[in-house]
């Protein structure tokens, strides 16, 4: 298994604006549907720089994969302009997002249980320290 380790750099206050609104609006049905995530690792000369995080339940090949999430960050309008991008892409052991059912309130037990496992799943999916790195892969957009 190949580790490599990006450190994740703060990002400016607009960039960060930007990171939150995505992963809030768009990322977080990839992270609960499709076991995808990804965050904005930078901007600079025109670049839209990017980690992408993948389970075995995202089907697609990882070119298709850091196009289409590149064009997702894209449509923001401080990132309109991107000429390319750079994507770093890690296979993800444990899904980075999660969907449940809630029980039924009058259901004490069930719903404390159901606290407990929902706890454990969201600390799970936040771990990425075993995800194995596959490649990173730098492209222009071709519009």
């Amino acid at each position: 298994m190949k580790k490599m380790e990006f450190i994740r750099k703060p990002l400016s206050p607009e960039l960060s604006t930007v990171s939150d609104k995505h992963i809030h609006g768009v990322d977080k049905f990839y992270r609960m549907f499709a076991g995808l995530s990804s965050y904005l690792l930078s901007y600079e000369n025109e670049i839209i720089e990017l980690e992408i995080r993948f389970s075995k339940r995202w089907p697609k090949p990882v070119e298709e994969t850091a196009l289409q999430l590149a064009n997702s960050w894209r449509r923001n309008d401080l990132l309109r302009k991107a000429k390319g991008y750079h994507v770093h892409l890690y296979k993800r052991i444990v899904n980075p997002g999660i969907a449940r059912r809630t029980p039924n309130r009058e259901n004490k037990d069930a719903m404390e249980e159901f606290c407990k496992a929902f706890v454990a799943a969201l600390k799970a999916s936040a771990d990425d320290s075993r995800d194995e790195y596959l490649t990173s892969i730098r492209r222009e957009f071709k519009n």
